[in-house]
């Protein structure tokens, strides 16, 4: 099967092959569809709705906590793939990130807690950690359809983003901690010189042979 070379890809085409790339559908559905809350209303809003959960040593807390910090809020769960996949990226970015600014809260709707803490044994997530289980308010409350599922939030709790990729929202917190507009964002900002996305071999190997 044919293969593409990612440095072959204009910057554009490459986020459009991200934004369609697989995500995970958690196994819940909520009553009344047409009631259902979204992410995508979280967005229009701009605001980021009250939500509790309980932190993997038992203690519950607000997300107000986080007040005063750019937050990344990442809803994941152990058996979404391309939530692991990004475990790198995100260590990555809250390494570079200033602690004081920044905070990274993952929010696991695994079923069991123990399926968190073993993946963590192998997986170091060194940052802010819940866990709602699946069906939580919490999912209801942001309208969790897929995941994973970003939402990228200011100082003041103003919703600055609602999708990925990482790289773009990465782009963005860097922008509000420098006092900048996160909209002004692009692709071009993205595709740095020796950084996003890493260099591949240009020919075709067994590993790459069922395409990305």
């Amino acid at each position: 099967m044919a293969t593409t070379d990612r440095r072959d890809l204009h910057p554009v085409a490459v986020v459009a092959l991200l934004a369609t790339a697989a995500a995970c559908t958690p196994d819940f559905h909520y009553a009344g569809d047409d009631e259902a809350p979204s992410v995508a209303a979280i967005e229009r809003a701009r605001v980021l709705p009250e939500l509790r959960g309980r932190r993997l040593d038992g203690v519950e807390e607000s997300v107000g906590a986080y007040r005063g910090r750019v937050l990344l809020i990442d809803v994941w769960a152990t058996w979404c793939r391309p939530c692991v996949d990004a475990l790198p990226e995100l260590r990555a970015l809250v390494a570079e990130l200033p602690a004081d600014r920044f905070a990274l809260l993952a929010i696991s709707v695994d079923g069991a807690l123990e399926t968190v803490t073993d993946l963590m044994e192998r997986e170091p997530m060194p940052w802010h950690n819940w866990h709602v289980g699946m069906g939580s308010e919490a999912e209801r409350i942001l309208g969790i359809q897929s995941l994973p599922t970003y939402l990228l939030v200011d100082e003041e709790g103003v919703v600055l983003a609602t999708e990925g990729p990482l790289v773009r929202l990465r782009c963005m917190a860097e922008r509000a901690l420098a006092g900048e507009d996160p909209q002004g964002c692009t692709p071009a900002n993205w595709w740095l010189p020796g950084g996003w996305p890493p260099a591949v071999p240009s020919e075709p190997t067994q590993e790459s042979s069922d395409g990305w």
